[in-house]
């Protein structure tokens, strides 16, 4: 997999595995999707720091495939209510 980014916004995917990383070593899947959950936001805030700008802007310094890296967080939630929406209805 390539893997594009510009600036630091490589970071998100770091923030996203620790924080998920982490919730699984601590508390198994519940754990899981709260640290997730707490990636996504600081994710999101570390994009906005980062880019220097608390407006909804498209040229951004720092993103992770062309997409700047405060919008990471909302897409993160994004993804983590529909995989625990499919959880739910699976089991």
């Amino acid at each position: 997999m390539i893997i594009i980014w510009e600036g630091w916004g490589v970071l998100a995917l770091y923030i996203y595995g620790v924080g998920g990383g982490a919730g699984y070593l601590i508390a198994g899947s519940t754990g899981a999707w709260i640290g997730m959950t707490l990636a996504a936001i600081a994710t999101g805030l570390v994009g906005r720091l980062l880019n220097d700008e608390w407006k909804w802007d498209w040229d951004a310094e720092h993103s992770l495939y062309g997409i700047p890296m405060q919008y990471w967080g909302i897409i993160g939630i994004a993804c983590e209510g529909w995989i625990f929406g499919l959880h739910q209805f699976a089991s």
